[in-house]
């Protein structure tokens, strides 16, 4: 009866009648201190009436019910706030609800650069280039579609083609397809290494200086324009359209892509192997759309280039591992502190980093007026 009495004690937790008991007992609309303290006096009250009946204001006893009356609610109140922030209607903190938003698979977003497509207008060559008539078109500026010189648009094909690769002259594009149901066609020019990535210029937008940059454009076919990896070995792009609507039409002609803001660069050393890693970039402006990783070797020579996936945990890693067919993979992350997080991960569907990195972000206007 003993050893009975004992492991009935022992196992309370799991006999569903001692459980229910207890529960039954419970005030469970007890909550602030008011009526905490009412409850705890009435379960006092009903189960032990002969032992304590000194409810005085004065008395010790009542003294250590307030106190733990006061316990009570402060821990109540912290897990009320606690569990608001579970959920996404509640939640008040802003990083609770990035973290929410990245559990179902939602990578919230930052500033969106400005972006779009500026027709070139004019073109010149210090070359000695002619055109079919022999005249020399160096050091003249050429103009689109111009009404005063019925060679301009021969001399204007004519200066472009100088500058690109005898195998991707003018109707030989290096890409043809549509982009909003625009003839579209890619063209790329003979780039030294050592040119710079992105060509800045400035423009006053709504009465403000504003930086842009011109950009290496891409596209996909019935689809959009993109920026390309910033890769030094990538000749620059120049985009063609033809509406088929002629030469004086908005939308045909040469055209190049730019964006608002300004592109800067972060170098990683990762000597030691580690799973899960995570690099902040904290800096004003930074968004999370304009960001490329490249491994580099000691002389700074591109050796892969890393694709940036939504994020790398789960199903969603798994997915993204079998859909690119590779393990270089990493995923960015907004901070609540305006700043962007990048996240590698494991070593199970993803490769962990180790080497050299560089790290390509761009910095723009927050918001324009």
């Amino acid at each position: 009866m003993a050893l009975i009495s004992r492991q009935n004690n022992l196992f309370a937790a799991e006999d569903w009648k001692i459980a229910y008991k207890a529960f039954s007992e419970v005030d469970f609309q007890a909550y602030d201190f008011d009526t905490v303290r009412a409850s705890l006096i009435e379960y006092i009250r009903t189960n032990f009436p002969e032992t304590f009946n000194d409810y005085i204001e004065s008395s010790e006893f009542i003294a250590i019910i307030e106190m733990l009356s006061f316990l009570s609610q402060s821990l109540a109140f912290r897990m009320d706030v606690n569990t608001r922030e579970n959920f996404l209607e509640t939640a008040e903190r802003r990083d609770s609800v990035f973290k929410l938003a990245r559990m179902l698979g939602y990578n919230p977003k930052r500033n969106l650069p400005a972006s779009g497509l500026m027709k070139v207008d004019a073109v010149s060559t210090t070359e000695p280039v002619q055109d079919s008539l022999g005249n020399d078109i160096n050091n003249v500026n050429v103009f689109w579609d111009d009404a005063n010189n019925p060679e301009a648009y021969e001399q204007f094909i004519t200066i472009l083609n100088s500058a690109m690769a005898s195998y991707n002259r003018f109707s030989q594009p290096a890409k043809s397809g549509k982009v909003a149901g625009i003839n579209t066609e890619l063209y790329e020019f003979n780039t030294p290494i050592s040119n710079t990535l992105a060509f800045d210029f400035g423009l006053s937008t709504s009465g403000v200086n504003r930086n842009f940059e011109v950009i290496n454009p891409d596209f996909l076919d019935n689809d959009v324009y993109f920026e390309r990896h910033p890769n030094p070995t990538n000749n620059f792009n120049l985009i063609y359209q033809n509406d088929g609507l002629g030469v004086s039409s908005n939308s045909t002609g040469f055209f190049l892509m730019f964006k608002q803001g300004d592109f800067k660069v972060a170098n990683f050393n990762f000597d030691t192997p580690i799973e899960n890693r995570t690099v902040d970039i904290e800096v004003a402006g930074i968004n999370e759309t304009d960001c490329f990783l490249q491994e580099v070797d000691s002389t700074g020579v591109v050796i892969n280039e890393w694709k940036k996936i939504p994020n790398t945990v789960g199903q969603t890693l798994y997915y993204n591992n079998l859909a690119f067919d590779q393990r270089n993979l990493y995923s960015i992350e907004n901070l609540d502190n305006d700043g962007i997080r990048i996240r590698f991960p494991d070593s199970n569907f993803g490769n962990v980093p180790f080497g050299n990195f560089r790290f390509y972000y761009r910095v723009s206007d927050a918001v324009f007026e």
